[in-house]
C-alpha cells in the first residue's frame, strides 16, 4: 500500500488512492473480486478499518459517519452527537484524483434525531472500530463507503466543539493535538469510484504507516 506524503501546515498527511480491481494494492491483499458491488467493497472496509485500528491503538475513537434512520437505530444508544459538515476527498474519474476539499456542509437531508428536517452527520465514541463492520454497506454511503476516525490522546471536548460549530468549516489542524490522528477514508461501491484513506497528524508517523502496511 503506497501513500503520497506531503505537509499541510503543520500536519503531516499521507493519502493512499486505490482502484477496487488492484488487489495488490489493498491491504492484507485480498481480491475486490470482478467488481466493486460482489463482496469486495466489504472485505476492503473491513481491512481499513482494521489498519486504522491499529493506528490508533491507545487513543479515544470518534468516528463521524451519515445520520440515517438505520444509523440512529444502530448506534441511538451511544448519543451521537448532529453536527453539519462532513469531510469531502475527492477521488473519481469524473471529478478527480485526490481533491481534499475538507469539510463541506452536508448535502443529504436527514434527521431523526429532531422533530425538524435538517442535514447532518453523525459524531460518536466507540471503544474500536469493529461496530461499523455490523451495519450495511448502504448505511455509509451510496457509491463509496464513507467514515472519519478521530484518534485522539486525550479529551474530546474542544473538538466535538468545534465539529458542532455553524459558523466556520473546522480545519484538522485546529482540532488536532499533538498525538492526535486524523483518518478519513473511503470505500468505492461503483465503477469510476476509488478507494481512498487519508491520514493526518502533527508528527510524523510514516515508520507507523510502514509497520501496519508494508
Amino acid at each position: 500500500m503506497e501513500f503520497k506524503s506531503y505537509k499541510e501546515g503543520e500536519l503531516f498527511c499521507y493519502l493512499s488512492i486505490t482502484s477496487p480491481r488492484s488487489a495488490q494494492d489493498v491491504p492484507g491483499g485480498v481480491s475486490a473480486g470482478r467488481s466493486t458491488n460482489e463482496g469486495g467493497s466489504e472485505k476492503r472496509l473491513a481491512l481499513y478499518l482494521k489498519l486504522a485500528d491499529h493506528l490508533s491503538e491507545g487513543k479515544n475513537l470518534w468516528v463521524i459517519i451519515r445520520e440515517t434512520p438505520e444509523s440512529i437505530k444502530h448506534f441511538g444508544q451511544l448519543q451521537p452527537q448532529r453536527i453539519g459538515w462532513k469531510y469531502q476527498l475527492i477521488a473519481n474519474d469524473t471529478e478527480g484524483m485526490g481533491v481534499d476539499k475538507g469539510f463541506v456542509p452536508v448535502q443529504d437531508s436527514y434527521s431523526p434525531l429532531e422533530n425538524e428536517q435538517g442535514q447532518a452527520m453523525l459524531l460518536f465514541k466507540l471503544p474500536d472500530l469493529a461496530p461499523l463492520l455490523e451495519v450495511s454497506e448502504d448505511l455509509l454511503g451510496d457509491v463509496t463507503s464513507h467514515i472519519t476516525v478521530l484518534a485522539l490522546g486525550g479529551e474530546a471536548k474542544n473538538v466535538v466543539e468545534s465539529l458542532q460549530s455553524t459558523e466556520a468549516p473546522p480545519e484538522p489542524e485546529s482540532i488536532l493535538g499533538t498525538s492526535d490522528l486524523f483518518i478519513n477514508l473511503t470505500v468505492a461501491k461503483e465503477q469510476g469510484y476509488y478507494d481512498t484513506l487519508l491520514v493526518k497528524a502533527r508528527q510524523d508517523i510514516e515508520e507507523l504507516l510502514s509497520k501496519h502496511t508494508s
